[in-house]
């Protein structure tokens, strides 16, 4: 009976529903395609989403005229919705959609930029309303939280560089730092990745009991690249240290002594016990 007296009223509202949601589908594809091409990933981002409210806006408003909806009632409706949203608005849902609007619109990164977030590090590949989505450098496909985002800290290397990364070791204090300074910037030079511009450095960045620990800073202008670069720098860096007979391991405070605290007692008498320290003999 209901089809009968309505019929009319169902067909529209189904055709109109199907061609708002072709054509929707259809722009997306176009701006997959041609626009992004053009304008930034972030821009065509934002237009998508717009996009959507618009289609929906359009077919509510659609619907309403051909049911002959009346003003105060869809007022009322509105007036219902708009309290229902409010009465979540602290649901994970409509704290992630309103995250999603301060990442779009502060822009802390953007489309194909290198970021690292917690433990997750990879390019963005696509930002919506309730999760941005990373390709890790194992090309993982992770959907993180707006919210979560936001309350992380983010580390953003950019799309070109030149982005900083350093790599630690060890030398013990009987080797000539600046010839091991000339043989770490040698390896930069050998490494796929390293830009000339700017130059690499070394600088001494602690002094331990045993041996002094220095880093290697060098300068990439391809952040995806980051992991494959440490990689390869850490592979270069051990066989320089084989080359140059440098030792892996942190040099022991005494080399030559007993095995055992009561044996170095029994040579050396009871003073000794005073100025070694068990827990310093490697054994």
């Amino acid at each position: 009976m209901f089809l009968r007296d309505k019929g009319d009223e169902v067909f529209l509202t189904l055709f109109f529903a199907v061609v708002i949601i072709i054509t929707k589908i259809g722009l997306d594809q176009f701006w997959s395609r041609r626009i992004r091409e053009r304008i930034p990933g972030q821009l065509a981002n934002i237009l998508s989403i717009f996009s959507t409210i618009f289609a929906i806006t359009v077919f509510i408003v659609l619907s309403t005229t051909i049911w002959r909806v009346e003003g105060s009632w869809l007022l009322g409706a509105l007036g219902l919705s708009a309290g229902t949203i409010i009465g979540f608005a602290s649901s994970d849902t409509i704290g992630n959609a309103i995250a999603g609007f301060i990442i779009l619109f502060s822009r802390p990164f953007v489309i194909e930029d290198r970021i690292r977030i917690g433990e997750y590090m990879g390019d963005v590949e696509k930002i919506t309303l309730i999760f941005t989505t990373l390709i890790t450098t194992n090309l993982e496909e992770v959907n993180i939280p707006n919210r979560q985002i936001l309350n992380s800290e983010i580390v953003n290397y950019g799309t070109t560089g030149p982005v900083r990364i350093s790599v630690t070791c060890a030398v013990d204090y009987e080797r000539d730092i600046e010839e091991f300074k000339k043989h770490l910037l040698d390896v930069s030079t050998n490494v796929v990745g390293v830009a000339k511009v700017p130059k690499s450095f070394v600088r001494v960045t602690n002094l331990g009991k045993y041996a002094a620990e220095l880093s290697l800073f060098v300068f990439t202008f391809n952040p995806s690249g980051i992991p494959q670069l440490k990689a390869d720098l850490k592979e270069k860096i051990w066989k320089m240290y084989k080359d140059k007979d440098v030792s892996l391991t942190i040099p022991s405070l005494i080399k030559t002594v007993p095995a055992s605290i009561s044996e170095v007692n029994h040579i050396h008498g009871s003073q000794v016990k005073n100025s070694i320290d068990e827990s310093q003999i490697e054994e």
